[in-house]
C-alpha cells in the first residue's frame, strides 16, 4: 500500500511516549513494530517514564528484573524478552487439590500465570501494595519471534486475563515491540486475533530525531558523519549481506559509547570491533573521513579570510555533490571534526567558523551548529559542578552569527 497524503503512517523513537500516555489512559494495549535498531525498547521505556511523571505524578521508574518490586509511591517497569519463553512459561497447566466443605477434597485443573508477571504473586504486593494501587508498564519484547506464543498475548492483552488466576492489575499498562516479518530479524506477521486486540504503531528512526535526542553525548567524528551522510550512513542494513553486522541507532551508539572510553581508530583490534558493530560500509567511510586532514593544506587561511577564498570553498562544496561526492563528503565530515577541535580551544572563533560553514552546505552548517551547541552545554554543564558561571549556551544564542544561522536553516530546526 502506498503512502496516503497528509496522513502519518509511522512515529519516530521521540513520539513514542507521546503515545504511550495516550493510550494508557484506557489501558490500549500497543504493539511497536518496525526494523531492527530503531529504538523501539528505549522508546517504550521513555514512554513508561512519562506515563509515571504526566498521569501519575512519579519521577522514575522502577526496573524488576533484578528483582526489585515497587513500594507505595512507585512506578515500575517489567521487562521480558518473549523469545526466551513458551507458553507454559506464561501460564502452566496444572493439576490442584482444592477442599470442598465437610471432609471431601477434589481435583481441579488450573492454568496459573508465572509470578514473573506484574501483580501475580505475593511479591508484588510486599510493601504494602494491593491489586489496585500497583502502578507499571509490562515491556513484552519481540513478540512477533516466537509464533507459539500468539494466543497467549491475544488473551492476556485484550482480556487482561490469563489462564484461571491472573487478572492484570487495573493500573498496570501493556506494551510490546516487535520487528516486521520483511526485516530479516526472524519475526513472524501477527495473527489476525493478536492484531485485532492491539494497537500497532510502526516506529522509525530518522537522523534529525537521532541528532536531537542524542545531541550532548554523540562524538565529534559520529555527530559529523550522520550528519553529512544522514540515512546513507545512519541505515546500512541494505547495504550488507543479509546476517552481517550493519549500522542503525543502536549500532551507532555502542560504537559511541566505546569511543568515549577510549578506542582507538589506529588500532587495528579496535577497528575490527567497529566493523563487528556497524559493517563494512560505515566503516570504511568513518575511516577515510578520519584520514582526510592531510587533504587541505589552507585551511588556516580559509577560515581567518572566509570571503578571500570564497572560490576555493565553493569548489570544496561542488566536490561533494555529483560524481565527487564520495570523497567530497569524506572531506566535509574531516572537516566538522576539525572545526569541533577548535571550537573547544577557542570558542569565541564561531562567528569566522559560521561563516566558513555556511559557505560550504546546509547540511554542513547544521551539523556544525550542533556541534557548537553540544560543545556549549558541556562547558555550562562543568561550569555549573564547579560552582562557576554557566554562560556558555547563553552567550551561543546571543551571538548575531547564530541568529542568522537559524533564520536561514530554519526547516531544520522546527
Amino acid at each position: 500500500m502506498g503512502i496516503i497524503k497528509g496522513l502519518c503512517e509511522e512515529i519516530s523513537p521521540s513520539q513514542v511516549p507521546e503515545a504511550m500516555v495516550c493510550l494508557e489512559k484506557e489501558k490500549v494495549a500497543v504493539v511497536f513494530n518496525g526494523p531492527p535498531a530503531h529504538g523501539k525498547t528505549w522508546a517504550a521505556i521513555a514512554g513508561a517514564k512519562a506515563i509515571a511523571r504526566e498521569t501519575y505524578g512519579i519521577d522514575g521508574v522502577i526496573d524488576t528484573r533484578s528483582g526489585l518490586r515497587p513500594k507505595e509511591g512507585e512506578y515500575f517497569i517489567n521487562q521480558s524478552n518473549s523469545t526466551s519463553y513458551d507458553p507454559e512459561d506464561y501460564c502452566m497447566p496444572q493439576f490442584a487439590t482444592k477442599q470442598l466443605g465437610g471432609d471431601g477434597n477434589c481435583e481441579v485443573y488450573e492454568r496459573r500465570a508465572v509470578t514473573s508477571l506484574a501483580g501475580a504473586d505475593e511479591t508484588w504486593y510486599q510493601h504494602g501494595l494491593t491489586w489496585e494501587t500497583l502502578h507499571g508498564v509490562e515491556l513484552f519484547e519481540e513478540i512477533g519471534k516466537k509464533p507459539e506464543n500468539f494466543k497467549i498475548f491475544a488473551e492476556m492483552l485484550n482480556e487482561r486475563s490469563l489462564g484461571t488466576n491472573y487478572l492484570v492489575p487495573p493500573n498496570v499498562y501493556q506494551v510490546c515491540t516487535t520487528n516486521n516479518a520483511e526485516d530479516g530479524a526472524g519475526a513472524h506477521t501477527l495473527h489476525t486475533d493478536l492484531s485485532s486486540r492491539v494497537c500497532q504503531i510502526t516506529v522509525r528512526n530518522n537522523v534529525k530525531d537521532f541528532m536531537a535526542f542524542h545531541d550532548g553525548e554523540l562524538d565529534d567524528l559520529i555527530r559529523a558523519l550522520i550528519g553529512i551522510y544522514k540515512d546513507d550512513i545512519l541505515f546500512t542494513q541494505e547495504y550488507e549481506p543479509r546476517g552481517k553486522a550493519f549500522a542503525g541507532p543502536r549500532t551507532w551508539m555502542k560504537v559511541n559509547r566505546l569511543m568515549s572510553n577510549g578506542l582507538d581508530l589506529d588500532n587495528p583490534v579496535h577497528q575490527a570491533i567497529v566493523l563487528g558493530l556497524i559493517g563494512t560500509k560505515a566503516t570504511v567511510e568513518m575511516l577515510a573521513a578520519r584520514r582526510m586532514d592531510s587533504q587541505i593544506t589552507d585551511l588556516d587561511a580559509m577560515l581567518q579570510d572566509p570571503d578571500l577564498y570564497k572560490e576555493r570553498i565553493h569548489k570544496l562544496a561542488r566536490n561533494s555533490e555529483g560524481a565527487h561526492s564520495h570523497n567530497g563528503r569524506q572531506l566535509l565530515v574531516s572537516l566538522v571534526v576539525t572545526l569541533g577541535k577548535r571550537m573547544r580551544t577557542d570558542p569565541n572563533e564561531f562567528p569566522r567558523y559560521m561563516k566558513f560553514a555556511e559557505m560550504l552546505t546546509d547540511e554542513f552548517a547544521v551539523t556544525f551548529a550542533h556541534m557548537t551547541m553540544a560543545q556549549a552545554e558541556a562547558r555550562d554543564k562543568e561550569a555549573t559542578k564547579k560552582g562557576a558561571k554557566a554562560d556558555a549556551v547563553r552567550s551561543l544564542k546571543e551571538s548575531p552569527a547564530w541568529s542568522d544561522h537559524r533564520v536561514k536553516n530554519h526547516s531544520y530546526y522546527s
